[in-house]
């Protein structure tokens, strides 16, 4: 259960931009001729089937990320590797057998994050150790093959917390990564991600660069900008692309309204807005609620 024979390569880690909006699968070529975000995220569902429990088509054997959302050639893209209990558990099953790590690293993305081995807070402690383990495995498994990878951190007590913080130390990652998306009740935030991702905040090097897979609760991002300084983190969010597709974009006010615009006019002004918010050109909004939303 220990994570002393885990350290990662990411020498080749040179910076990632503030906000990635993250695609359904669908291509991304027109939005990212209006909004030009700085790189594209794609989730591990749209590139490993929850039917066949192999590399789709699309992906398996593609020369490039970009061409395969349908981008530009050169696009910066980050591969999220989190999913429901099934996908990422098959995921494992199958990896080494299908060689799943290097065909996946053989596509081209820029960052991969380690697939997320889930955290129940009514599991056997022993289940969360494994996991927490696994998450590291994986990655060590990725930079192995070559690719540039993020590990995925969970925590649930303040042990594992000082776990990491060893294994940090002795290893000096550059780019770490969590989940936040997944986080849906009030009192799982205040109780331990909160707190968690406060002593994170303080205590790793200010060296270490971190993304966050998060919703669209903005005052929750706030937080995390607050805590660990627009300069360390890049938020993932699939918000953007999803509230534009059934009509919604994000208001002055941090909160998302129906607009019934054309879904790139939706995705543009939303991208805009929340990358002004995040990257510091504009103020964040006065008064907002960390409620999951």
């Amino acid at each position: 259960m220990t994570f002393d024979d885990i350290a990662l390569d990411q020498s080749q880690f040179t910076g990632l931009p503030g906000l990635i909006p993250q695609t359904d699968g669908s291509p991304a070529g027109a939005f990212h001729e209006v909004a030009h975000p700085g790189a594209w995220a794609i989730g591990m569902r749209r590139v490993f089937s929850p039917t066949t429990w192999r590399l789709t088509p699309k992906w398996d054997g593609s020369t490039s990320a970009p061409a395969a959302m349908g981008l530009p050639s050169g696009t910066p893209t980050v591969l999220v590797g989190y999913g429901t209990d099934p996908v990422v558990e098959n995921w494992w099953a199958r990896h080494q057998v299908d060689d799943l790590v290097p065909r996946t690293a053989n596509v081209g993305f820029d960052v991969v994050l380690s697939p997320n081995y889930s955290l129940y807070g009514n599991w056997p402690r022993s289940f969360h150790l494994l996991n927490f383990r696994r998450n590291l495995l994986i990655a060590q498994r990725f930079s192995d093959a070559g690719q540039l990878v993020a590990p995925n951190i969970y925590w649930y007590r303040l042990e594992d917390l000082q776990r990491y913080d060893r294994w940090i130390r002795d290893t000096s990652p550059r780019l770490l990564a969590s989940n936040l998306q997944t986080t849906r009740q009030q009192a799982d935030w205040d109780s331990f991600i909160l707190p968690g991702l406060t002593w994170l905040a303080a205590k790793t090097p200010t060296d270490v660069h971190w993304v966050f897979v998060a919703g669209g609760n903005v005052a929750r991002l706030r937080t995390v900008l607050d805590l660990f300084g627009p300069e360390r983190v890049t938020i993932i969010t699939q918000k953007i692309w999803q509230t534009a597709a059934h009509g919604e974009t994000l208001g002055e006010d941090g909160k998302w309204h129906a607009t019934y615009a054309k879904p790139v006019d939706s995705f543009t002004a939303s991208y805009e807005l929340l990358n002004s918010w995040i990257t510091g050109t504009r103020s964040w909004p006065a008064v907002m609620s960390t409620t999951a939303a």
